[in-house]
C-alpha cells in the first residue's frame, strides 16, 4: 500500500497494476480498469499509512485525484500521476 522513502517521502500505488506482458486494448478502451476508491477507503488508507503533515505522498495512477487531494487537506504535500488524461480532467480543481 505505501513505502516511506528517504525525508519521510510516501508513495502510495493504489491505482497500479503489473503486467507480465504486452497487452493490447481496443481502441478508445483502457488497458487497466479505473475504479475509484471510496472515500472511507482513502482515509483508512492514510490513517494506516501514518501520514503526517509536512510529509510527502505520491500517488502513481492516481485517477481523478482523490488520495492526493485527501492527503493535501492533511497537511502533506501530494502529487498524483496518471496517464489517463480523461481521468485528470474529471478531477476537481
Amino acid at each position: 500500500m505505501g513505502i516511506f522513502l528517504s525525508r519521510r517521502a510516501l508513495l502510495v500505488g493504489a491505482g497500479c497494476a503489473a503486467t507480465l506482458g504486452p497487452t493490447r486494448a481496443r481502441a478508445g478502451e483502457a488497458e487497466v480498469p479505473y475504479v475509484p476508491t471510496p472515500p472511507e477507503v482513502v482515509e483508512g488508507m492514510l490513517d494506516m499509512a501514518g501520514l503526517k503533515p509536512g510529509e510527502r505522498l505520491i500517488d502513481l495512477g492516481s485517477g481523478d485525484g482523490r488520495i492526493p487531494r485527501a492527503a493535501a487537506r492533511r497537511g502533506a504535500t501530494a502529487l498524483g500521476v496518471e496517464i489517463d488524461s480523461g481521468l485528470v480532467a474529471r478531477a476537481p480543481h
